[in-house]
Formats: C-alpha cells, sequence, structure tokens
C-alpha cells in the first residue's frame, strides 16, 4: 500500500475523531503518543480546517480531539510527537506502518475505530 493512500485513511479517521462529541463517551485505548502521532501526521498533510475554515492548527486539533476521548491534553504536544517518532527497537514500529499493516493484513479500513472505544 502507498504512503499517500495510507496517509488519506489516517485524514479520515481524524475527521471522524474531530467529529465526535465528549458526550459520546468514547476512549482512546492505546498510548496518547499513537495518538499525537496520528494527528500529526494528518496535520502535516494541511487539508483538515477549524470552524472557521481556517486550516486547522495542531494544537486546535490535538485539543478538539483529547476532548472528544477524555484524554488528557499534554503541555508540549509536539515533543510527544518526536518522542513517538523516535522510538528504538523492533518491538514498536511506528504509527505509520502499524497503521498500513492494519489496513492490509487485517483488512481493517478505518484502524482508529478499533481504538476507540
Amino acid at each position: 500500500m502507498i504512503f499517500e493512500e495510507v496517509s488519506l485513511h489516517m485524514q479520515h479517521d481524524v475527521e471522524w475523531l474531530l467529529s465526535l462529541k465528549p458526550e459520546d463517551n468514547r476512549r482512546w485505548q492505546l498510548a496518547k503518543v499513537d495518538l499525537l502521532e496520528m494527528i500529526h501526521t494528518v496535520y502535516q498533510r494541511g487539508e483538515i480546517y477549524d470552524e472557521q475554515g481556517r486550516p486547522a492548527s495542531f494544537q486546535w486539533m490535538v485539543t478538539r480531539i483529547c476532548r472528544n476521548l477524555h484524554v488528557s491534553i499534554p503541555r508540549n504536544p509536539r515533543s510527544m510527537v518526536s518522542a513517538g517518532r523516535q522510538r528504538k527497537g523492533i518491538r514498536q514500529r511506528c504509527l505509520k506502518e502499524r497503521y498500513e499493516w492494519m489496513m492490509t493484513q487485517r483488512r481493517v479500513e478505518q484502524p482508529a475505530t478499533e481504538w476507540v472505544s
């Protein structure tokens, strides 16, 4: 699967997470760093807009999604993303690789739906 296709599916998942409401009582099941890594990957595409029609900032996306999923909002989300992307060892692959694996090997169209309860 090509990177662009994975990124597009990830964007759809982030859009879904942005559309949730705190009252939906959904909870993120993976590590917070995974959530932030996904948000940042989509943020870098520059194709998400806020309520005013402006390109969404990374902080706006983090705040909104964390509130929707009842996750504490980190003080410095960019440093968490950086740490997540520098994971060492074979035991933990980056989120993009795991996302692609779920789509190709498990045939999951929207992996984030499996990571939210």
